[in-house]
């Protein structure tokens, strides 16, 4: 990790982590067990790995549930008493969410709501849960949590709904914080699925010296936001003073296009025969042209700053 939040970590918490092989839960169940905190993991492992989580099983401070977040029961937790719960599991693919809408809706869905009425008895102090920058839609400006929110997929709507259902609970007993998530990328990212993100996609794609895939012109623009910086904004969530349920930016506050991300890439490998390497094709179903962050939210009230640079990430996987 490249940051430093010891000072909130001195003593023990207990943390409920859903996703926890995923891609962010995995990084964040790292740190945790980095700063001796004691956490209870949930995955099903259908799109979570567990390579990614494999070193923590003989830990004191780790349990682990393989279990659909849909299927847990207040039982399951009879023997733990949480501080914090993240809940980070969910079908995370846009192009799936079109045509595997039931299970969308079982686990983003049905999964986020039994994980809620489970904090509720549980007494939990603070929630936080992953939603994302797609509830935004397409939009050419640069977005801050009062812009309209247009989802373009099923999967967009899925969060946009869960944001709502929040808001709805107006006499919830519990802090829950949402994070608009635009583009993560980092360790433990599955480059291998179809449905892959596009920074450890191409990467792996150029390593094999084949040709990266831009849907589009190449002058779509994404906030590419290092793992990192979620989860520094997310201990900064757990331990704010702040007492309002609230959603926040997460992001860099910078986006580039894909085809400087391409040149950022490219250049990191040595490359200079750039449209030799570069196919493209049409536009993705519910894909987004624009996405760039505005995250002057969280600088105000979380005294947020990404922690980790873009640029300089990209290269570490590279090399890694």
């Amino acid at each position: 990790m490249n940051f430093n939040y010891p000072e909130k970590l001195k003593k023990k918490y207990s943390w409920l982590i859903t996703g926890v092989a995923g891609f962010i839960g995995s990084n964040l169940l790292e740190y945790l067990q980095k700063n001796n905190q004691f956490v209870v993991g949930v995955d099903d492992l259908s799109t979570g790995k567990k390579k990614n989580i494999l070193k923590y099983f003989n830990s004191k401070n780790f349990f682990f549930i393989k279990k659909n977040i849909s299927h847990l029961k207040l039982k399951d937790f009879q023997n733990y008493k949480f501080d914090f719960v993240i809940h980070l599991a969910a079908i995370s693919s846009v192009q799936k969410s079109f045509f595997n809408k039931n299970l969308l809706n079982k686990t983003n869905n049905l999964g986020f709501k039994k994980i809620l009425k489970i904090c509720k008895k549980k007494k939990i102090n603070k929630f936080i849960y992953a939603s994302s920058s797609a509830v935004y839609g397409d939009q050419s400006i640069k977005v801050n949590e009062q812009n309209k929110l247009a989802p373009l997929s099923p999967y967009a709507k899925s969060k946009l709904e869960n944001e709502l259902l929040v808001t709805k609970m107006n006499k919830i007993n519990f802090l829950c914080y949402g994070l608009r998530l635009f583009n993560i990328f980092g360790k433990n990212q599955d480059h291998k699925s179809k449905y892959a993100a596009v920074i450890p996609k191409w990467i792996s794609l150029l390593k094999k010296n084949k040709k990266i895939e831009i849907f589009g012109n190449g002058k779509n623009t994404r906030d590419f936001c290092h793992v990192d910086n979620v989860i520094y904004i997310i201990m900064l969530l757990c331990f704010s003073t702040y007492n309002k349920s609230d959603v926040f930016n997460v992001g860099t506050g910078k986006s580039v296009s894909l085809l400087s991300l391409a040149k950022i890439i490219f250049k990191c490998f040595k490359i200079k025969a750039h449209k030799k390497y570069i196919k493209f094709t049409s536009h993705k179903q519910g894909d987004i042209k624009y996405s760039d962050s505005d995250i002057s939210k969280a600088k105000k009230i979380l005294k947020y700053n990404p922690v980790s640079k873009t640029n300089k990430k990209i290269r570490d996987i590279i090399l890694s």
